[in-house]
């Protein structure tokens, strides 16, 4: 599967049917505590390590983009989101998956290669845990992430910019994609450019 560098259309690129699949035949769900995660499951352990480096200050002096990855971490730990591989998705993205009793659960989705697509191009993916640690957050304060889609992407986007942002400034070069380009344009001061932020 090509992967697609404009995470919104990666998502709506996905069909009902591929939408069933990633439900119906993830390779494993993971829900329980950081600490105890099985050490055969890289994907999860080197998406969460990630996010531990983006939460710590003393790697990444930035209020924004350390709060942000510290409420997905907590949400995890605290059992309140999911966690499966699927190699229906081209990239990490976050699927709303219905329950029986009415009440919705998140689950953050990752294809089984996404440890080889941090190695080739880590700015983007770093990108792609705050992205999705910022929807995760939404979703836990009760933001309805279709009903707010729009607001919902914004502020991802815009944490997502500040992460870009901050790598500028610590890099003397990144090479940013189409979509990354597009996004800074958008939100030229990453969080402070958003005025969708709570």
């Amino acid at each position: 599967m090509q992967i697609c560098k404009d995470r919104k259309k990666a998502i709506e690129s996905l069909s009902q049917d591929q939408v069933k699949k990633i439900t119906n035949e993830m390779k494993g769900i993971i829900r329980g505590k950081i600490t105890n995660v099985s050490s055969t499951n890289s994907v999860f352990q080197e998406f969460i390590d990630v996010a531990i480096v983006l939460s710590k200050d003393k790697f990444f002096k930035n209020k924004n983009i350390n709060n942000v990855t510290s409420a997905l971490l907590d949400l995890i730990e605290n059992k309140k989101i999911y966690f499966g591989i699927s190699d229906h998705v081209p990239n990490v993205i976050v699927a709303i998956v219905p329950q029986k009793d009415g009440n919705p659960y998140l689950t953050i989705m990752a294809p089984s290669n996404w440890p080889s697509l941090l190695r080739d191009d880590p700015d983007y993916q770093m990108g792609t845990v705050v992205y999705i640690s910022s929807h995760c957050k939404d979703f836990a304060n009760g933001i309805d992430l279709k009903e707010e889609s729009e607001k919902s992407q914004n502020r991802a986007m815009s944490y997502e910019v500040e992460l870009i942002n901050y790598l500028k400034e610590k890099k003397k070069e990144i090479k940013l994609n189409e979509y990354q380009e597009e996004i800074c344009k958008k939100f030229p001061n990453g969080h402070s450019s958003c005025d969708c932020h709570y």
